[in-house]
């Protein structure tokens, strides 16, 4: 017997293979693979913030709970990627977008934790 230690630096699925060579020089693969419950948040899939009065501002929050397997969820722009290898920092506190502001950008949900995304507007 022999014994592997997987030391995952993120909440991804991973897999991979080692190859086994007995003595006699024939080897094989042996797959491995480490995958986790898959986060599921309760937002909606158009958070509504409804109407607002011109140039006047209007905050909404909207609570989320992760029912599924824990995870960092990240805010950005339609066209941008959140990239895990980024410091935190360089996210910021929020992102806007047009005329919302959303915040927090980045947060992480144990199962059956929840968190209240804000989103200002005018």
């Amino acid at each position: 017997s022999f014994s592997v230690t997987f030391t995952p630096d993120s909440y991804r699925n991973y897999s991979d293979q080692i190859k086994v060579t007995s003595e006699d020089g024939k080897s094989f693969f042996i797959p491995l693979t480490a995958a986790r419950p898959s986060p599921i948040l309760s937002l909606p899939y158009t958070l509504n913030c409804e109407h607002s009065i011109a140039f006047v501002e209007k905050k909404i929050c909207f609570s989320c709970t992760n029912s599924g397997g824990s995870a960092f969820f990240a805010f950005s722009r339609e066209n941008t990627w959140f990239d895990p290898s980024l410091p935190n920092e360089s996210l910021g506190d929020c992102l806007v977008v047009d005329k919302f502001v959303v915040s927090p950008v980045l947060f992480e949900l144990q199962t059956g934790a929840c968190s209240d995304i804000n989103i200002t507007f005018t």
